[in-house]
């Protein structure tokens, strides 16, 4: 089972900001689903049951952004009913991060 966290965010200019707390918050093990939107300064994050939900918040605060939840619903699809998920993780180096 996963929750989704709707998320405020504050900080964000372009879809560099998008891609750097993307980054940040993929690097939390659980995490499921990212979308960030720099236009709207929201974003929505799945993680699994047992992730921490602070973790997720401490990734987006190192990341230099302020961050806070505006609602948590539970997320049960895909939870033995045969669907599969696709996990992403992405892996940058310090000298190209953003290719």
């Amino acid at each position: 089972m996963f929750t989704k966290l709707y998320l405020k965010i504050e900080g964000m200019l372009c879809a560099s900001c998008e891609k750097i707390i993307g980054i940040e918050v993929k690097g939390v093990a659980g995490v499921k689903k990212v979308e960030i939107k720099h236009q709207t300064g929201e974003g929505v994050v799945e993680i699994s049951s047992d992730t921490d939900e602070n973790a997720v918040l401490q990734a987006i605060k190192k990341a230099g952004y302020e961050v806070r939840i505006i609602k948590k619903e539970p997320d049960d699809h895909g939870s033995g009913d045969g669907s599969s998920v696709v996990v992403e993780k992405k892996i940058v180096n310090d000298r190209e991060p953003f290719k």
